[in-house]
């Protein structure tokens, strides 16, 4: 049986082919752990942000406290 050529440009594009998927196959191992670090980074980013929020509206209830005592204070001491 003949063998058929392959023309060139198809050897040649199977070529780049199998270096493109060799290095696609070396570029796996890092883009895990890089997937990895920027969901860590995020989540830290949420729970930064949830303390903060959660700070502020503890201070906004203290100084709403704080403010209700002064007028309660301010009101039994003057008898308005």
């Amino acid at each position: 049986m003949a063998e058929v050529p392959v023309p060139f440009l198809l050897r040649r594009e199977e070529t780049r082919s199998k270096i493109l998927v060799g290095y696609l196959g070396l570029a796996i191992p890092l883009v895990i752990p890089i997937a990895t670090l920027m969901f860590n980074i995020n989540q830290q980013d949420i729970a930064a942000k949830t303390r903060a929020a959660d700070q502020q509206t503890q201070n906004a209830q203290k100084c709403v406290e704080q403010t209700t005592t002064f007028i309660d204070k301010h009101f039994n001491e003057t008898g308005v």
